[in-house]
């Protein structure tokens, strides 16, 4: 509990969370501009949901979890990716490298808004999905629950790469084009340049494309219709796991990277 009260509930850095929602919400210059936006975003919304209740019998629940899993790989590195590369470029990174926190808290802190998203993009995804499974007739809700595992395991691996990129750069712009660069290759490069190569061989794409997140969900459905290798119970479970064993691995990392990028701005001292 100790841990959890240093990182979370009494960890300074959690004021990122106000600063985060201040910057959408917006200042007094701005607040107008926000809320136009935001209403325009709740009148889409809702008429997804409209939509969502009058094609509930054609629409497969994965067409959202498939949405949803792309607007991860968009919204989340738009939001974190300037957690540490923007302090460097403000000149407050000494600062905050000062403060009586550990590289574990300013990591976490610095993770807390875009796990947020990842969540908040969850809970609105639930509307839909809760229509879809319950309206469709070809829907199983076994298999929308690991897809949406799948899905939101993805989004927090997205989280802490981003955060990973932005503790190694030096600019915003690069942590982010860095991310993006990273995702488009696991995401389209790989399948657009191996996946032609593979041919028929069902077993090496399957295990070629284990950790692609649409690949992962596609492969959920398959098991139902009988065209996939893996036993319909467990499959995309394996992945949610990866996903975050990875992700923790990522948070990890960042605090190396801080560790030794301040070491290497220490002075060194001059032997006489």
């Amino acid at each position: 509990m100790s841990l959890w009260r240093d990182l979370v509930t009494e960890n300074p850095m959690m004021a990122e969370l106000s600063r985060a929602r201040r910057r959408i919400l917006g200042n007094q210059q701005t607040k107008t501009q926000n809320t136009i936006l935001l209403i325009l975003f709740l009148a889409l919304f809702l008429a997804f949901i409209m939509g969502t209740i009058r094609f509930y019998d054609l629409i497969p629940p994965s067409a959202v979890i498939y949405l949803q899993t792309g607007l991860y790989a968009v919204f989340v590195p738009s939001i974190g990716y300037g957690a540490i590369a923007g302090e460097r470029e403000r000149r407050s990174w000494e600062f905050l490298a000062v403060a009586p926190l550990s590289k574990l808290q300013i990591v976490v802190g610095k993770l807390a808004s875009s796990i947020v998203v990842v969540i908040g993009l969850a809970a609105l995804a639930l509307p839909p999905l809760a229509i879809l499974s319950l309206g469709n007739p070809s829907a199983v809700v076994s298999d929308t629950i690991r897809q949406n595992l799948i899905s939101i395991s993805f989004g927090i691996f997205v989280a802490t790469l981003t955060l990973y990129s932005s503790s190694r750069a030096q600019r915003s712009f690069a942590a982010l084009g860095m991310t993006i660069g990273i995702l488009f290759v696991l995401l389209v490069g790989v399948p657009a340049v191996v996946g032609p190569f593979l041919g028929s061989n069902e077993s090496a794409g399957w295990a070629l494309f284990f950790l692609h997140p649409f690949i992962a969900i596609y492969e959920v459905e398959a098991t139902v219709r009988g065209t996939s290798l893996i036993s319909t119970y467990w499959y995309g479970l394996p992945q949610a796991l990866i996903y975050l064993v990875l992700a923790a691995g990522l948070v990890a990392a960042s605090v190396s990277s801080l560790r030794r990028s301040e070491g290497a701005r220490a002075p060194q001292r001059s032997e006489a």
